[in-house]
């Protein structure tokens, strides 16, 4: 929550400073056809009240990765409900827009075109960074709601840690 109040300040005060100035100031996913989107990625993850340790790492990953079990199925729950999730985190025509695999120019234009999860692999929706113990979406964009996004992003992904749902194997391919 602290996170999507900070969020929606900057959006109201930069606007703000720019109309002062006379200019203007969009957040608009896709405004230009043949420029590069605006994505506004959203990192989750899970911590142990008690001990503050976080719950998507595991030493033992039986796929070798380094994630645990909570991870995959909050990653699975997330993936089940893509669809429905597109609404929320992807809400304007513009949103659509800027989900395609290439640019006009057909350079690859890095947006997540498949709902997917890969290891480190930014060309899926969901991307377990190797950096940091986190789930990040990449399908959302600056369009959406933050406080919306993140609710229903973390319902669906504490769906799939309570049903201990699995997502497959990672993909390692791009994905366009």
């Amino acid at each position: 929550l602290e996170m999507c109040d900070q969020l929606t300040l900057f959006r109201l005060m930069a606007k703000q400073v720019a109309k002062e100035v006379g200019l203007f100031v969009t957040f608009m996913p896709k405004p230009y056809t043949g420029a590069w989107g605006s994505g506004a990625h959203f990192n989750m993850s899970i911590e142990d009240l008690e001990t503050g340790s976080n719950l998507f790492r595991d030493k033992d990953d039986a796929r070798g990765r380094g994630w645990s079990k909570l991870a995959y199925g909050f990653v699975a729950g997330i993936l089940r409900h893509a669809p429905a999730l597109a609404a929320i985190c992807t809400p304007t025509v513009n949103s659509y827009k800027r989900l395609a695999p290439r640019l006009a120019d057909g350079s690859v234009s890095w947006a997540p075109v498949w709902a997917a999860y890969g290891d480190n692999n930014r060309s899926c929706m969901l991307r377990l960074p190797r950096n940091r113990p986190a789930v990040e979406n990449r399908a959302v964009d600056s369009a959406a709601n933050p406080y919306l996004a993140g609710a229903f992003l973390l319902a669906a992904g504490l769906e799939g840690m309570a049903e201990q749902l699995d997502p497959g194997e990672p993909v390692e391919d791009m994905t366009y």
